[in-house]
């Protein structure tokens, strides 16, 4: 019994066993190792495997090949009708041994047509039954000679139909499971349309009737309403997201793009909560981080988003500042550090904090509404990352996250090649995290001082030499006094130097001093330094400021509720504004525009977008209203032209922000 046991067959039988590829779902892999296996063990002078149509009309030849070749073939396909015989004797064998192939009636249907031409002379096909039913059949094939066929040569040949059986059943069991995922997504797609659809309207008209008078008992009822939406969105969201991950079975997909336009784009979306929060929320990208980086960008992007949003939801009249540093070696890592003064978590809630629809310990759970699934979410997608995430933090003390992403550099341009040598900053900021951040980013980026200072009283010896001993000055909206205070301290010294204004709000007409520029917040120090250099080489304000306001403004977009609520905002705004439902509209209409509302949902339901878009004037500025859930944002705006991207549910202040002026101007980024 040992001794057969170490039989080459066996030993061929054991290693193919030993391989993933006939659980793996390719039945061509699983194919062409049988084969190989063929040609090895059993000396034979072809091997193939061949599998039935559906109908059984014809044998298709899925891999062949010849002793001495490398090459593998295969797509010869060979109708039913000419082989009955053949046919009807693999049914009947579990074996179809032929020493004399020529003579055999069971295969001499093949003379003239194959056994001839290619010289074979003896076969040894194994059938491959799966359910009762005949699936294809597994060809050994000798050449030159006729061949008795050993008892051994039969077991062999009938263990290589039943590797193909396993293949085959397999890859019916991948397929099945991909259509379920197909069918499974396709569902949470529509589900996330429909019930996002009304929740967009119900936010967007209550935002509406927040700005009516009301009384404070209706006041109540309606903030009551509009929290509750708000909180039902994310609920929902995180929801989806965390079904999307399980129908899809994600894998990575890899794709170049800006980190420094994804950071730009986080701080957008929560901009609005971080506002709610009266949080100040700051951001920095490593200067040694390139133009571009290879990865993920879709998980990237779920991932930064969950943990900055539990940052922001969790700190109130605080701050929370995100640190975006490259390590380079071996493997290049993206390390992102996001702090927050919030209210911290306990060791004990740290042991749940990762586990689905967990948040730490009840008191969360009642004080902030929410899945619990965010998390969890967040760590299965960085372990498929094969990455890593780490939380310090102790209750009432703040959090800190330190999450390091595998990525690939294929281009080492940097994002910003140079900036005016020796520019020297006044840094007047009083929140203690983000004054540190933007000192040391500016310090890192090239800035060759910076004075960092906590309050304008501690400001007013350096602004009487302001110009001998700076080049900017910043001031930020955290200061203790009010906008108009501020402005009216630095009145004397306004034209100096270029002030840059880190501001949450937009300013009153008669706020704004000569040389100022609004940087508005949440705050990249990428685009404070870059705003800071164009304006002192400009020797004006950039960065699309107090700009003038938009006049006429067409709309295209087919949800009744989205109409409505742009159509409130614009009579308030006293703005003019056209609708329609289809873009071809707006190719043959002849008014000019200043800006075009596109419903970039509305667009990816045209049969060709592109060429709908194609015909659109290019004075246009192009905004484009888009859910959260939609990915590759950023690919889709460039692909349909946009210059800015607002995000729904469409709320009133930004809308209002849109049509005052505030982001007209050059590049892409977010206004929600």
């Amino acid at each position: 019994m040992a001794e057969e046991l170490n039989t080459p067959n066996y030993q061929a039988l054991v290693d193919l066993a030993k391989s993933e590829v006939f659980t793996s779902g390719d039945i061509r892999a699983a194919a062409h190792l049988i084969t190989e296996t063929q040609l090895r063990t059993l000396g034979v002078g072809r091997a193939s495997v061949w599998l039935f149509e559906n109908d059984g009309a014809a044998l298709n030849c899925i891999d062949m090949v010849d002793k001495g070749q490398t090459e593998h073939i295969d797509g010869i396909s060979v109708p039913t009708e000419i082989c009955p015989r053949y046919c009807q004797a693999l049914r009947d064998h579990r074996v179809l041994a032929v020493s004399d192939a020529l003579v055999d009636p069971a295969t001499n249907e093949f003379n003239d047509i194959y056994l001839i031409p290619s010289g074979i002379n003896a076969v040894l096909d194994a059938p491959v039954f799966m359910g009762g039913k005949l699936w294809g059949v597994v060809c050994s094939a000798h050449k030159g000679s006729v061949r008795k066929w050993t008892q051994d040569e039969h077991y062999f040949a009938a263990a290589l139909a039943d590797m193909m059986r396993i293949a085959i059943e397999a890859a019916r069991r991948h397929q099945a499971e991909r259509q379920a995922a197909s069918i499974k997504q396709r569902f949470l797609s529509n589900l996330s349309h429909e019930l996002r659809t009304p929740l967009n309207g119900i936010i967007g008209m209550t935002t509406l009737l927040q700005e009516t008078e009301l009384d404070s008992e209706q006041r109540l009822f309606v903030d009551t309403v509009d929290r509750c939406g708000h909180n039902l969105f994310s609920i929902l969201d995180d929801i989806l997201r965390y079904a999307e991950l399980d129908a899809s079975k994600l894998k990575p997909y890899p794709v170049s793009f800006s980190l420094h336009e994804l950071n730009q784009w986080l701080l957008g979306v929560i901009a609005s909560k971080a506002l709610e929060n009266r949080n100040e929320v700051s951001s920095a990208v490593s200067p040694m981080m390139p133009r571009n980086i290879v990865t993920d960008e879709r998980l990237l992007r779920q991932v930064l988003m969950s943990l900055l949003s539990n940052a922001v939801k969790f700190t109130h009249d605080g701050e929370v500042t995100m640190r975006m540093l490259l390590e380079r070696g071996d493997d290049d890592v993206l390390r992102v550090i996001i702090r927050d003064t919030g209210i911290g978590i306990s060791e004990e809630a740290q042991r749940n904090l990762f586990l689905p629809f967990s948040q730490g310990d009840d008191s969360y759970s009642k004080s902030f509404s929410g899945s619990g699934i965010g998390l969890a979410l967040v760590k299965e997608i960085v372990q498929m990352m094969r990455g890593s995430i780490n939380l310090t933090s102790a209750a009432g003390e703040g959090t800190k996250v330190e999450l390091r992403w595998p990525v690939t550099i294929e281009d080492e341009t940097a994002y910003l090649s140079s900036i005016p040598a020796g520019m020297r900053v006044l840094l007047i900021k009083s929140r203690p995290l983000g004054r540190q951040l933007v000192a040391d980013k500016l310090l890192e980026w090239g800035v060759e001082k910076v004075q960092a200072l906590d309050s304008l009283a501690e400001a007013r010896p350096y602004l009487e030499n302001l110009a001998s001993q700076f080049d900017v000055v910043v001031l930020d909206d955290d200061l203790a006094a009010s906008s108009k205070e501020i402005m009216a301290a630095m009145r004397p010294h306004a034209g100096v130097v270029p002030i840059m204004f880190l501001s949450r709000h937009l300013l009153e007409s008669e706020t704004v001093l000569p040389g100022l520029t609004v940087v508005r917040k949440p705050l990249t120090v990428i685009r404070l330094l870059t705003t800071m250099a164009a304006a002192l080489r400009a020797g004006k304000q950039d960065d699309g400021a107090m700009s003038s306001a938009v006049q006429t403004a067409l709309v295209v977009a087919d949800d009744p509720v989205v109409l409505d609520i742009l159509q409130t905002v614009a009579i308030a705004a006293g703005v003019q504004v056209a609708f329609t439902q289809q873009t071809s509209f707006v190719t043959s209409h002849k008014q000019h525009f200043d800006v075009m509302l596109l419903d970039m949902d509305l667009l990816l339901t045209q049969t060709d977008p592109d060429a709908a878009l194609a015909l659109l004037p290019s004075s246009y500025l192009r905004i484009g209203m888009v859910s959260h859930e939609v990915v590759g944002v950023d690919d889709l705006a460039r692909r349909f032209g946009i210059d800015r991207l607002i995000y729904k549910p469409l709320q009133r202040y930004r809308l209002l922000e849109l049509f005052s002026g505030v982001v007209t101007g050059l590049g892409l980024s977010v206004v929600d």
